[in-house]
């Protein structure tokens, strides 16, 4: 999944259109979730203005546990997929949300 980002691609900004996509999909996720004590509004704030810039995407994913993460990868197009797959460490199948 999002695991085992190469360290040569992992503070390079991917694609601004597999960053849109982690993004909005991000902001998607998040507002599924009961916003108690502001907390839903605290991380979409975050990513809303967030720009493409070195590891960026990385680190919306990683507002999310394993769970998460896994449910934002099945709601990624598959360009966006290939792209995380190709700077992966391995580039088996991750799409059954356990890699």
């Amino acid at each position: 999944m999002f695991r085992n980002i190469k360290p040569e691609f992992y503070y390079v900004a991917p694609p601004e259109s597999v960053f849109k996509d982690i993004k909005t999909h991000a902001m998607k996720l998040w507002r599924k979730y009961p916003n108690e004590h502001g907390y839903v509004d605290e991380k979409v704030n975050r990513i809303i203005d967030i720009e493409n810039i070195r590891d960026n995407a990385w680190y919306i994913v990683s507002m999310f546990d394993t769970h998460n993460q896994a449910e934002l990868w099945r709601s990624l197009s598959e360009k966006s997929k290939a792209f995380i797959r190709g700077i992966s460490e391995t580039n088996e199948e991750q799409d059954n949300g356990r890699e």
